[in-house]
Order: C-alpha cells, then structure tokens, then sequence
C-alpha cells in the first residue's frame, strides 16, 4: 500500500483554508469553541472552563450504571478527553489526548450521578505512568496507532469494558458513549449515540465525496474502525479517546481518534483506532516501541 500522502491547503474545503490536514482530524474533538489556540494536529486543546452536566442519554435502553467504564480525563477539574477503563488500573484513551504539553498525566475521573456532581459512584485517580503508542504520529491521524494507556495510582471499583477481538463489531450497531461538548455548547455532557458500523473502503469514500479531498487515505486500514451516527450527531467536541462498544455495552471495539469538522455531518463516519488491533500492546501495557513517562508526583 502507498504511503498516505501529506495534503496541501489548497486540496482542502474551502472553510478551512489555510490549515492543513490535522485541522480537519481535530477540529471536532477540541473542547473550545475555536480549535486554533493550541496544538491543533492533536485533537485536543485546553477546554476554557467547561463543566460536567447531567448525563443525557440518546436511547432509554442503558441507565446510569450500564457504562460503568466511561472515564473523564480531567485537567485543572475539568473535562478534556475520554477515556475507557479496561482493567481496575489502567484506561486506555487517544494518544492525541495526552501528548499535549502539561497533559502527560491526567487526573481520571470514572463515573457519575444523576446530576452531574460527586456522586457515590465516582471515583479519581491519578495518572502514575503513561504509555504511548510507538507509531503515533500527531501529524498523520489517518495513520492509525492514536492510542494511550494510563495506569492509575488505584484500582477501581467500576465493571471494566471486554476488549473486542478482530471482526468483532463488523457489520452491527455499535454505541458510542462518554463525555462531549455539543456543538454551540458549553456544558460537557454525558451521551450515547448508537452508531452503525462501516467498512473502511466505504469510509474512504465518503470521506473523499463529502470533503472534495481526492488524495486523502487512511493510513493503516487494519488499525481504524469506521462508524457513522444513527442518531444524529456524529463524534464532536470532547469525545476524542471515548470508547466505542458493542450494542449491548460490553465490548471495546475502539478508541474515537477523528471525525468530520461538523458534529453534524452524519454522512461522514467517525474514525477510531480499532481495539482489536492493539490486543498485545495493551494486555501487555506497552512494548518496546512505547513511549512511556513516569510522574514524579504520583501518590501510589
């Protein structure tokens, strides 16, 4: 497979000229209403004081405690990117959300009340050591390999999430859950949004017949997962890093990386980094290519 190759701006639509193409990656992950402030290739930048709301359900089928293993990565007490909890110790996330400067270590919050406060069933912990993925590359999403792990200075006592194995998730409806900022909103909120599977030659497609980019590629297809909404909100601001699971909530199939600049554009899915691929390097907390830092300040 030829390499990707890197866009020019004039090969982008016109509203997002001049920024090349990690603009268009991130642009609906930033948990800003502007997503020019900082590092905009990483999906991420600083949330401008957002707050957690109540949780808002898309589907009456899942309640409060159905997701147990939805985690908040926090910076300052505030919401900046998902995470996913898938042993008593250790969250997976997106690399994007933790390789942004003072964000190596992120405290982690897992679980929520009713109304958005310190509930009974919430927990936080911090981030001991983090690991990133070897392959990451800020500047090429589309790549694949957007994926971290944090390992907490506890354990916790929420239900962890299975991880999906290959082909698990193909071709059904899947959930995508966790904590996101609306678009024209400041409140973090908690969502689900039921989400269909799509293939990634279909992916490609769409992506190059909604955004006029003819060159764009996904990188490694084996390591990207595909999805568009059903319910009609695609990923938007803050959802990097949350998890995308099986219908019935069990199973992590992968890891929001990117999506379209509008969290409106349903007709364009989703991307995430699929779990499957990445079995070793998280049962395995890492390999030799990981970029792994230690916090000093950690209180294990």
């Amino acid at each position: 497979m030829r390499s990707p190759p890197r866009l020019s701006p004039s090969s982008l639509p016109l509203p997002l000229l001049p920024i090349a193409i990690p603009l268009i990656l991130c642009i609906s992950f930033c948990t800003t209403s502007s997503c020019s402030r900082v590092d905009l290739q990483r999906g991420t930048t600083a949330n401008d004081g957002l707050t957690l709301s109540g949780r808002s359900l898309a589907q009456d089928e899942f309640k409060g405690d159905d997701l147990p293993f939805v985690a908040s990565l926090r910076d300052g007490g505030e919401h900046f990117c998902g995470g996913v909890l898938v042993a008593p110790d250790l969250v997976v996330t997106g690399a994007s959300c933790v390789t942004t400067r003072g964000r190596g270590h992120p405290n982690v919050r897992i679980g929520f009340d009713e109304a958005g406060g310190n509930g009974a069933s919430e927990e936080e912990f911090e981030t001991c050591r983090t690991i990133v993925h070897g392959g990451f590359d800020a500047d090429r999403l589309q790549d694949g390999n957007d994926l971290a792990l944090l390992v907490l200075n506890g354990s916790s006592a929420a239900r962890t999430a299975d991880l999906g194995t290959a082909g698990e998730g193909a071709g059904g409806e899947l959930l995508l859950a966790g904590f996101r900022q609306a678009l024209g909103q400041r409140e973090v909120e908690f969502r689900v949004e039921r989400m269909a599977y799509v293939a990634n030659d279909e992916c490609q497609a769409l992506w190059e017949d909604h955004l006029g980019i003819a060159d764009l590629m996904l990188g490694n297809t084996d390591n990207l997962l595909c999805a568009s909404s059903i319910d009609g909100l695609a990923a938007c601001r803050g959802d990097t890093g949350n998890p995308v699971v099986t219908a019935d909530g069990q199973t992590l199939v992968g890891v929001v990386s990117f999506g379209p600049p509008n969290c409106f554009s349903v007709e364009i899915p989703s991307v995430s980094a699929r779990v499957s691929a990445f079995l070793d390097f998280i049962e395995e907390r890492g390999d030799r290519q990981a970029v792994v830092t230690d916090n000093p300040d950690c209180s294990a």
